[in-house]
């Protein structure tokens, strides 16, 4: 499938957004050393493949889709391979798999916290998955662990709570040399409108950063949505409808409307080179995820707007790739007569990703 995109744009994790900083993990030698290890295996494609969300989303989900036949190990770690990611994300249990699988040869995001479901008071949360938070990344490790994941959901009354798992995390993980990947989602009970909008995923990627300050290399946005209800948010925003979600009103004291008009304005991809650009002034690189390849016309829209195009005089990027998930997973098809697999769908989905996104090294 060709996106017609960025393709062979090369990218410096280490000269990040106008500043040309670097993630502050990327400072440790061995988490540097790590990612900089994966990124030549995988050719510099920085697409990476989570399998969490059986767990994540529940095994009924999978059932009810058909997919609990596609979702075997060697399959998944098959599609890796051949798609070429960068890491497979998981949670401890499925990674012990993978790492026994592949003998510690397949670079993994050791993820560990979950939260789809889950609830505090009501509200969203996420539940550490271990109880010595070193020990844990010691055994991600052993099985290929090259950085550390967590999940956060800003806008959650228990967002102090999500932001203490994060600061553990980061912590060991510096001491043990492995880099962190937080998965960013707006999302509980502050949150009062679509928990893609550009500037809840700002205000997320502000506390993600600040618990995070010493281990933290990437940051996952979802695909952003417009701010809004309709494709005309300046007028929803003069009618006063969205004073509500904190874009005040026209006329209010220490209201730019000049400012407010004209990011209103924006289509969906410019306000995401708008949130990423801030991201990659402060080194930190982002991935995103993507729509479903079943969806042809969404799943293109999704990459040419997540990645842009490489037009003179731009950044020439946004996000740096995106991420593939259960909509790759679907694509694995088991024959039940012969228990072989189909891995063809999935493998295209990877290298139409590949194909699309940047080459990203790490050069100091």
């Amino acid at each position: 499938m060709a996106v017609g995109v960025v393709g062979r744009t090369k990218v410096n994790l280490m000269q990040l957004g106008c500043h040309k900083l670097s993630a502050p993990g990327l400072r440790n030698a061995v988490i540097r050393s790590r990612l900089a290890g994966a990124l030549q295996r995988s050719g510099g494609n920085l697409t990476t493949y989570p399998i969490d969300h059986e767990t994540e989303h529940g095994r009924l989900a999978y059932f009810l889709k058909g997919m609990l036949p596609g979702f075997d190990p060697g399959a998944l770690v098959d599609v890796a391979k051949e798609g070429r990611v960068l890491a497979m994300a998981v949670l401890p249990s499925l990674g012990q798999v993978v790492g026994q699988h592949t003998k510690g040869d397949m670079p993994l995001i050791w993820k560990l916290n979950r939260g789809a479901g889950a609830n505090l008071n009501g509200d969203s949360v996420t539940v550490r998955l271990y109880s010595n938070v070193e020990a844990a990344m010691r055994a991600g490790i052993d099985n290929g662990a090259i950085t550390w994941g967590a999940t956060y959901y800003h806008g959650s009354q228990n967002a102090p709570e999500m932001l203490r798992q994060i600061a553990e995390m980061d912590e060991a993980g510096a001491k043990l040399g492995l880099g962190g990947v937080v998965w960013n989602y707006p999302r509980g009970s502050q949150v009062k409108a679509g928990d893609a909008e550009v500037f809840y995923q700002l205000d997320g990627f502000e506390a993600i950063t600040n618990a995070a300050p010493a281990s933290l290399v990437l940051v996952k946005e979802k695909v952003s949505t417009r701010p809004g209800k309709t494709e005309n948010p300046v007028t929803e925003w003069e009618a006063g409808d969205l004073e509500g979600l904190g874009w005040g009103k026209p006329g209010a004291k220490g209201v730019n409307e000049d400012v407010v008009r004209r990011f209103l304005t924006l289509d969906r991809g410019a306000q995401i080179q708008f949130m990423v650009a801030i991201q990659h002034d402060r080194g930190i690189g982002s991935l995103m995820s993507g729509g479903a390849p079943q969806k042809p016309d969404q799943f293109l829209l999704d990459v040419a707007d997540g990645l842009g195009t490489a037009d003179a005089g731009t950044l020439g990027f946004r996000h740096l790739a995106l991420i593939a998930g259960r909509s790759t997973t679907a694509q694995i098809l088991r024959n039940p007569s012969t228990g072989l697999y189909n891995l063809t769908g999935a493998i295209a989905h990877f290298k139409a990703l590949d194909d699309a996104a940047p080459r990203v090294t790490i050069e100091v």
